[in-house]
């Protein structure tokens, strides 16, 4: 016999919302699921009802992107070996899997809020607090300068095809939450590509995205310290231009709102 599907259980009512999503509290109440263990403590992530009805799904493409976010995260700290006060400070992308509901999934008063067959991410529940640090628009907190050059790197690093950046997450501090033994790194999810072929849907701005992205960012020291300063896309926009296009702001923004100011 083979081994027993696993059985999710989570709330009705979301805990938290980014631009596109809503994410619940979830559990591994039996088996294994996905490759999570019973008792495993998880986010599910499933797509806004109003974007759901603009035919938006959560697909694949999402766990493909965040993959390929892993593995350049995975190839910085190896490259760069990222230190803070001398000690290692590594950036860590979750894993996220798909999953398929079964039956609707309804709030205390029946309103359908994830309907049957619907796709949804899951990944492990990160332990500590939140930050948003940049965003694919170009918007900085200002006050994390390894995820600002992160993202700078896998521009130049992938020679100009991606843009991993809307990061977000936890950034590690002693006396807080370790990671694979590590006091300081950040361990972040959600996170957006803008690539040269516009491949990851609807935050992926497309080459014209990284133009943006780059017009809005200020290279700190660390940009300076590994050459990346005069690293930047070809003729790049001025600041005003930029703002004409997408103005830099603290949440993800999508591919139409691109298009409504271009157009």
């Amino acid at each position: 016999m083979g081994a027993k599907p696993g059985i999710l259980a989570f709330d009705s009512a979301p805990f938290g919302e980014g631009s596109s999503r809503l994410a619940f509290r979830c559990k591994v109440a039996e088996g294994n699921y996905k490759g999570f263990p019973t008792n495993t403590e998880l986010v599910l992530k499933a797509m806004k009802p109003e974007l759901y009805e603009r035919g938006i799904r959560v697909s694949d493409r999402d766990v493909e992107m965040q993959r390929k976010a892993a593995d350049l995260a995975q190839e910085f700290n190896r490259l760069m070996q990222p230190k803070k006060h001398g000690r290692s400070c590594n950036v860590h992308m979750l894993e996220t899997k798909l999953g398929t509901m079964t039956g609707h999934k309804v709030t205390s008063t029946g309103k359908v809020i994830i309907r049957d067959g619907e796709g949804f991410l899951l990944e492990q529940m990160i332990i500590g607090e939140f930050d948003k640090f940049n965003s694919n628009s170009g918007w900085s907190c200002g006050t994390a300068k390894l995820p600002d050059f992160f993202s700078h790197w896998t521009w130049v690093h992938t020679g100009g095809r991606y843009l991993v950046c809307d990061l977000q997450g936890h950034r590690g501090r002693p006396g807080g939450p370790l990671y694979q033994g590590e006091s300081y790194y950040y361990l972040l999810t959600d996170p957006a590509i803008c690539s040269f072929e516009r491949k990851f849907g609807i935050t992926d701005l497309g080459k014209q995205g990284i133009k943006n992205w780059f017009a809005h960012h200020v290279c700190n020291e660390l940009c300076e310290t590994h050459g990346l300063v005069q690293a930047r896309p070809a003729s790049p926009m001025t600041m005003r231009s930029a703002r004409a296009t997408l103005i830099a702001r603290r949440r993800s923004s999508y591919v139409d709102e691109m298009c409504h100011a271009t157009c």
